[in-house]
C-alpha cells in the first residue's frame, strides 16, 4: 500500500501547475459563470448539479481551497484572488482572526473536459460549494451546511495529518449519509508527509487509500481531479423521498388554477408543483432589507411572485385578534408592486399575502441575478422584508398562491423539517457603556440572530450594570467573534459579563428540577444543603503526538476529568485521548493549556455528554461591601476558598484606582475569604502654591486632614467604582 500511495501522491501532485499568473485549465475556450446566460444556466438538468461542502480541522486549508477552485472554474481571476485571499470570508472579524466563522456559498460553472460531444452545453455542471468553519464552536454552522448537501470534501492538512476536528466533521457526514471525497492539502510545503496523511485516513476512516486525493491549492496542484470526483462520485440532489414523506402525493392540479378544496401535488414528478425551499442563512442589507439564502428542494420561484415565510404566517395568526390583524412583530412592512395604497397595507401587515420578489439568483460568491430559481439550487432571495424577525434560518418558504386556501392564497398542511436547533453551552450578560445606547444594542443583536441562529437573547436587567442581554453561546470562542462583531459591524461599545455555564438545581424532598443559566440565581447559602446539584458535563477527544501524552494527563486530570481512555495510532506517532471533563473547566484555559503544553501539537474537540451531580459552591464578590453580581462565580468546592483569594488580588491589579477607598472581599456564605485595598488618590492638602499651609500651628493642619477625610467618606458612599472588561475576564483566570 505504501508503494501505491507514493506513486498517486507524485501522480496527483504534478496533474495541473500554475502557468503564470493564471490557472492551467484544461478548457480555458470554455464559458465560464461570468459569461454564460441565465438562459444556458437554466438549461443545466438538474442531474448535473451538485451540492458538497468543505469540512475539515482549524486551518487545514478550507478557504484557500475554495479560492483555487473558485478561480479554476472562472469565478475570480488572479487579480482578484492576489488582491483579496480567503474570497469567502467576508466577515471584518474573519479577516483579522484569520479563521472562519460563517458558512459561504458559491455556484460555478465545470466543464468536463472528459465529455466532448461538440456541444458544450452537454459537458456543463453546475456546482454548489459551501465553505465551513472549522472551529469546534461554529460546529452548527458545519451541522447546517452538510444538511444541504449531498457530498463533502474531507480535507486534511498533509504537515499535521488527522486532528479532533477531522473525526467529529467526519461523524457528521457519515451520519446524514453523504458521500465523502477525501483530499490531502498543503503538499507543496517542505514539511509535508502527504503519504502519512493519506495512509492515516485510510486507518481511521476506512477510505481507499487510491481514493485520496493530494492537492496544493497555492499551485494548483490535484484541482481537477477535485472537481472531477465531485461530478463522478457526488449523486445529484433529490428530495423525493422526503417530500414524499411530509406530504403523501395528491392529484397534481395547475398551481396557476387552483381552487380552493383541490390538491396541489407535492414530492410528485409533475411539472405543476409548488415552489417550496429551506433558508438555510439570512443577513439584513440596510438598503434591501433581509436577504435570504435558500435551498430550493421543489418547483421554480420568479422575480414578481409573492414568497412567504411559514413561520411568520404561523405567529400571524396567533397573534391576529378580532377583525383587525396585526403583524408579529408589530410592525408593517414596505411592498412593491402595482397595488392600490389600501392593499399594500393590508398585505404589509398580513403575511398570508407574501412579500413580493424584487430579486432572486446565485452566488459566485457576488450576487449574480438570475430572474429565476429551481429545485437543487442554492440561491438568494430579497423580498423586501424589513423585519428580522420574518426570516429564520431552518424556516419553509413557499408561493402562497400555489396552496388552496380562502380567498386564493393558503400555505402547506407542514413546515418542512428544519435544522436541529442549537445548544448553548455558555451565558454572559451584554450591557451597553453608554446607557444611551441600549435601544442600538437590542436592534443590533437583533440584526446578528438573523445571521446566527445558535445565540440565544433573552432581555435582563442588572443592580450593577442596568439594562442589557443574557445571551447564550456555543463556546468561549463564538461569545469572543460575538462581541467583536457589535464592535465591529455596528460601532457599539459593551461590557460582557462573566461567562458562566447551565447547572441543573434538584430539590431533594420534591426532586423538583430547576435550570439556572446565572450566578444571580444561586440559591442562598442557608438552601443550598436542600438542593442537589447538576453541573454540565462534555466529552473531551484529545489528540496528541506520543511524548506529550503525561502533560496532556496531568491537564485531563487537574480539571477534574474522569473516564479516561488513551488509544494508540500503529500507523503514526499519535495518540486519541478520551475523557469526561466539566464543561466549566474547559471554558476557562483548557484550550490554552494544551496548546501551550504541547508546543501547539496537540487538539482537542468536545461534545455535549449530559450533565452529573458535582459539589460546587458560589463564591460572592463585594466592592466596597455591595455584591457585584456579575463577578461571583461558582467552582468546584475543592479550590473555591483559594480561587477566590486569588480573583480578589487580580482585582485589585486591574480596578483602576479612584477618589475614595476601594475594599474588594471574596466571600463563601457568610465566610470572608479574602480582603484586599486600593487607596485613594490623595492629595496633599498641606501644601498650597508650594508653601506649608499653617506654618507651625497643628491645629490648622489636622483641621485641613479631617476635612478631607470627611470629604473621602462622602465620595466612598456616593461614588461608583468603574468596571472594564478586564475585571470580568480576570474571573476566567487560574
Amino acid at each position: 500500500m505504501l508503494s501505491v500511495m507514493r506513486v498517486r501522491a507524485v501522480r496527483c501532485g504534478t496533474s495541473q501547475r500554475w502557468k503564470g499568473t493564471a490557472l492551467a485549465s484544461s478548457s480555458p475556450e470554455k464559458k465560464t459563470i461570468r459569461d454564460i446566460t441565465n438562459e444556458e444556466i437554466e438549461n443545466i438538468p438538474a442531474e448535473r448539479i451538485r451540492n458538497f461542502s468543505i469540512i475539515a480541522h482549524i486551518d487545514h486549508g478550507k478557504s484557500t481551497l475554495a479560492d483555487c477552485l473558485l478561480q479554476w472554474t472562472g469565478n475570480i481571476n488572479a487579480e482578484e484572488r492576489a488582491g483579496k485571499p480567503q474570497m469567502m470570508d467576508t466577515l471584518q472579524v474573519e479577516r483579522e482572526r484569520g479563521i472562519t466563522v460563517k458558512a459561504q456559498t458559491a455556484t460555478m460553472i465545470y466543464h468536463d473536459s472528459r465529455i466532448d460531444t461538440g456541444n458544450e452545453e452537454d459537458s456543463r455542471f453546475m456546482v454548489n460549494m459551501i465553505d465551513t468553519p472549522g472551529h469546534v464552536d461554529f460546529s452548527y454552522e458545519v451541522s447546517r451546511s452538510l444538511a444541504c448537501c449531498e457530498g463533502a470534501l474531507l480535507l486534511v492538512d498533509s504537515t499535521q495529518s488527522i486532528q479532533a476536528q477531522t473525526l467529529d466533521t467526519y461523524g457528521k457526514a457519515q451520519a446524514l449519509g453523504l458521500k465523502i471525497i477525501p483530499v490531502v492539502t498543503k503538499i507543496d510545503l517542505p514539511n509535508a508527509d502527504p503519504v502519512g496523511a493519506a495512509i492515516a485516513m485510510s486507518a481511521t476512516f476506512g477510505v481507499d487509500p487510491d481514493r485520496v486525493i493530494c492537492t496544493s491549492a497555492k499551485k494548483g496542484e490535484g484541482i481537477e481531479e477535485v472537481l472531477r470526483a465531485i461530478v463522478d462520485d457526488m449523486p445529484p440532489p433529490s428530495y423525493t423521498t422526503m417530500l414524499d414523506a411530509m406530504y403523501p402525493p395528491e392529484k397534481a392540479t395547475d398551481p396557476a388554477t387552483a381552487s380552493v378544496g383541490e390538491g396541489v401535488g407535492v414530492g410528485t414528478k409533475s411539472a405543476a408543483q409548488p415552489f417550496l425551499a429551506r433558508i438555510v442563512d439570512s443577513w439584513f442589507d440596510r438598503h434591501r432589507g433581509v436577504v435570504c439564502l435558500v435551498q430550493a428542494l421543489q418547483g421554480r420561484l420568479a422575480e414578481n411572485q409573492r414568497l412567504t415565510a411559514y413561520a411568520a404566517v404561523i405567529a400571524f395568526e396567533d397573534a391576529k385578534t378580532g377583525d383587525k390583524p396585526t403583524a408579529a412583530d408589530g410592525s408593517s412592512q414596505g411592498m412593491s408592486g402595482g397595488l392600490s395604497a389600501a392593499a399594500t397595507a393590508a398585505d404589509s401587515a398580513d403575511p398570508r399575502n407574501g412579500w413580493s420578489v424584487q430579486d432572486v439568483g446565485l452566488l459566485t460568491p457576488d450576487p449574480m441575478r438570475m430572474g429565476t430559481l429551481r429545485a437543487g439550487q442554492l440561491g438568494y432571495v430579497i423580498a423586501g422584508m424589513r423585519s428580522t424577525r420574518q426570516a429564520r434560518i431552518g424556516d419553509t418558504m413557499y408561493v402562497p398562491t400555489q396552496w388552496p386556501g380562502s380567498k386564493g392564497v393558503g400555505r402547506p398542511p407542514r413546515a418542512l423539517l428544519g435544522y436541529e436547533p442549537a445548544k448553548c453551552m455558555l451565558f454572559a450578560s451584554v450591557f451597553p457603556v453608554d446607557t444611551d445606547d441600549l435601544d442600538n444594542l437590542f436592534a443590533a443583536v437583533d440584526r446578528l440572530c438573523l445571521n446566527d441562529s445558535s445565540l440565544l437573547v433573552t432581555k435582563e436587567r442588572s443592580t450593577s450594570l442596568g439594562a442589557g442581554l443574557r445571551c447564550g453561546f456555543l463556546g468561549f470562542l463564538h461569545m469572543e467573534v460575538t462581541i467583536q462583531r457589535l464592535r465591529d459591524e455596528f460601532e457599539l461599545p459593551v461590557v460582557m459579563t462573566t461567562p458562566s455555564v447551565p447547572y441543573i438545581i434538584v430539590d431533594k424532598k420534591t426532586k423538583e428540577e430547576r435550570r439556572i443559566e446565572s450566578v444571580a440565581e444561586w440559591p442562598d447559602t442557608e438552601r443550598t444543603a436542600k438542593f442537589d446539584v447538576l453541573e454540565p458535563i462534555v466529552t473531551v477527544t484529545l489528540i496528541t503526538p506520543e511524548r506529550y501524552l503525561g502533560d496532556m494527563l496531568s491537564i485531563v486530570k487537574a480539571r477534574r476529568g474522569v473516564d479516561i481512555e488513551t488509544s494508540f495510532s500503529t500507523e503514526h506517532d499519535h495518540v486519541v485521548l478520551y475523557a469526561s471533563v466539566p464543561w466549566q473547566e474547559v471554558v476557562s484555559d483548557m484550550s490554552d493549556a494544551v496548546k501551550h503544553n504541547s508546543s501547539g501539537y496537540a487538539t482537542f474537540n468536545y461534545t455535549e455528554a449530559g450533565f452529573a451531580p458535582a459539589s460546587l459552591q458560589k463564591i460572592d464578590i463585594m466592592v466596597n461591601g455591595k455584591d457585584c453580581d456579575p463577578l461571583s462565580f461558582v467552582h468546584h468546592t475543592d479550590g473555591a476558598a483559594e480561587q477566590g483569594r486569588k480573583l480578589a488580588k487580580r482585582l485589585k491589579d486591574v480596578l483602576k484606582r479612584q477618589q475614595f477607598e476601594i475594599i474588594i472581599q471574596a466571600r463563601m456564605g457568610h465566610k470572608i475569604l479574602a480582603r484586599e485595598r486600593i487607596p485613594p488618590y490623595r492629595k496633599d492638602v498641606l501644601m498650597k502654591s508650594g508653601k506649608l499651609v499653617g506654618g507651625g500651628d497643628e491645629s490648622r493642619k489636622k483641621k485641613l486632614l479631617e476635612k478631607q477625610k470627611a470629604g473621602k467618606k462622602r465620595a466612598k458612599m456616593v461614588g461608583n467604582v468603574e468596571i472594564d472588561q478586564k475585571a470580568f475576564w480576570s474571573v476566567l483566570q487560574r
